[in-house]
């Protein structure tokens, strides 16, 4: 009697009835809502991320909530191929969006109400939807979530400059614990869709329930150092003479000479590295199958910031 029907018979027991409907939203047979009795993790992932008090990230928004679309539907949609020309066409329209948002160091540094921080490795911003659900169903606990801010990624959006940055801005009174990394699954070998999405909400439910386990009455900051990006996979790889790629290609450092400008790619300060503007790779085409950060698109670099507390109202 169709897919709606059919997913009605659809239980919670197994990975493959996930993957299943995983396929199906993709391609438009069913709705998330077909799914929010099985797959709650799911419906809340592809809700509408909520609108924030942060007027210069309005259109993130409405960008991750399309990049989601895509991810489940494993293709670049017309609708993100016009946004990541829209935002990322060329240097300096990544630029007017990129200088707009303040780092995770610069917004949190100064704040002295937290006692613990709890970091999520590749932790982007598509998944502020579904962990706000994940906190809110715990509010009966005294555990509530107060604020969603969102930061941007140092560049290149690599762990090793930005897990730098975090460090630095943990006071000696805080405590900092390391409780989810995505980042290390999207770049297994083995990664085959939809089931690479299927482990990756395990892992980040997996996360947020460790935080709650471990939460003691304390003001916790969930962050993250850069974000993920599945639609490189979908694109090309301009293979660049004269440089040395890293990260899978999504950013590369010359090896000689000057940088010449392009629209593809955005130059750092030191006259040496360029990172992605789109999903075209500058070096090699990014592996079926695998995430990838180091570039510039809007689901790399920015990332979230969740503060809870034991009050249903403390703001900063």
């Amino acid at each position: 009697e169709g897919y709606s029907e059919a997913i009605r018979f659809f239980t919670k027991i197994t990975s493959r009835e996930k993957e299943l409907a995983i396929f199906w939203i993709g391609d438009k047979k069913i709705s998330s809502k077909d799914v929010k009795d099985f797959y709650p993790e799911l419906f809340s992932y592809l809700q509408a991320t909520d609108s924030l008090t942060q007027p210069e990230a309005e259109w993130a928004v409405k960008y991750i909530d399309t990049y989601k679309a895509s991810k489940i539907a494993d293709t670049i949609s017309e609708e993100s191929s016009k946004q990541v020309i829209e935002f990322n066409g060329n240097a300096i329209s990544f630029t007017t969006w990129y200088q707009r948002f303040k780092t995770t160091r610069s917004i949190l540094s100064s704040r002295k109400d937290i006692d613990v921080y709890f970091w999520i490795d590749g932790l982007g911003i598509d998944w502020i939807s579904l962990i706000s659900d994940l906190i809110k169903q715990h509010n009966k606990k005294n555990i509530f979530l107060n604020e969603v801010l969102i930061a941007r990624s140092l560049l290149p959006t690599t762990t090793e400059i930005n897990k730098a940055d975090l460090v630095k801005m943990i006071p000696e009174s805080a405590t900092f614990i390391k409780v989810g990394n995505i980042d290390a699954m999207a770049h297994r070998n083995q990664n085959t869709y939809p089931n690479y999405i299927v482990n990756e909400i395990a892992e980040v439910t997996r996360a947020i329930n460790e935080v709650i386990n471990k939460y003691a009455g304390k003001k916790v900051a969930i962050i993250s150092d850069h974000g993920l990006s599945y639609l490189p996979q979908r694109s090309i790889g301009l293979k660049l003479g004269g440089y040395d790629y890293h990260h899978f290609g999504r950013y590369a450092t010359i090896k000689k000479g000057n940088i010449t400008a392009d629209n593809n790619y955005y130059p750092l300060e030191d006259g040496k590295t360029i990172c992605s503007l789109n999903y075209n790779s500058v070096g090699n085409k990014i592996n079926t199958g695998q995430g990838a950060h180091g570039g510039c698109t809007p689901e790399e670099v920015l990332v979230p910031i969740f503060i809870i507390s034991s009050s249903p109202n403390a703001k900063h």
